[in-house]
C-alpha cells in the first residue's frame, strides 16, 4: 500500500504501523458475597479491530515517535509526497 503522507508531518519519521483500536473486555469474577473482582484476564476482540481513520479511504499513521497523523491510500497513478 502506499499512502499520500507517508512520512510524519512533526518529526518527518516513516509510519511505525497503522492506529487501530482493538476492542476488548477485561473478564470479571464472581464473588462469594455477589460482588465483583477483576480476573486477570483480557478477552481481545479481534475481528472488531478498526483503524482511527476508518472514512473516505482514510487510515490513521503512527511513527515511532508516538506522533499520530491522517493520510489516505495512494492510487498508483497519483503523486506520493516524499
Amino acid at each position: 500500500m502506499r499512502f499520500i503522507t507517508p512520512r510524519c508531518p512533526e518529526c518527518g519519521e516513516l509510519p511505525w504501523g497503522t492506529n487501530d483500536t482493538v476492542p476488548c473486555v477485561a473478564l470479571l469474577d464472581e464473588q462469594p458475597d455477589g460482588s465483583f473482582e477483576y480476573a486477570g484476564e483480557t478477552a481481545v476482540l479481534w475481528d472488531d479491530q478498526t483503524n482511527e481513520g476508518d472514512v473516505f479511504n482514510a487510515v490513521s499513521l503512527i511513527c515511532r515517535e508516538g506522533h499520530t497523523w491522517i493520510s489516505t491510500y495512494a492510487a498508483e497513478c497519483e503523486e506520493v509526497t516524499r
